[in-house]
């Protein structure tokens, strides 16, 4: 396909480790944290159940919702001080 092709194709394998990357790192920090959570689908979603909160997590790509609000926000580090709080 050429350069551009060649390109693309290492862009995507690049973006695809970097969102696996996120995961580990993302669940790792919140076990440090002691806190716990529900795996779903291999990891790729969370449901962290932590101070009375209940929030869906996607460590890959740091979404996270609060139940039952569904307001989206965003950052590992942001989901731990609002658990915190």
């Amino acid at each position: 396909m050429g350069d551009m092709g060649d390109d693309f194709r290492a862009w995507g394998e690049m973006k695809k480790a970097k969102k696996e990357a996120n995961k580990v790192s993302s669940t790792d920090l919140l076990t440090e944290n002691g806190i716990e959570f529900e795996v779903k689908n291999g990891g790729s979603h969370l449901i962290v159940n932590h101070n009375d909160k209940i929030i869906d997590f996607w460590p890959s790509t740091g979404k996270w919702t609060i139940r039952p609000s569904g307001s989206c926000r965003r950052g590992i580090f942001r989901l731990i001080k609002e658990l915190n709080k």
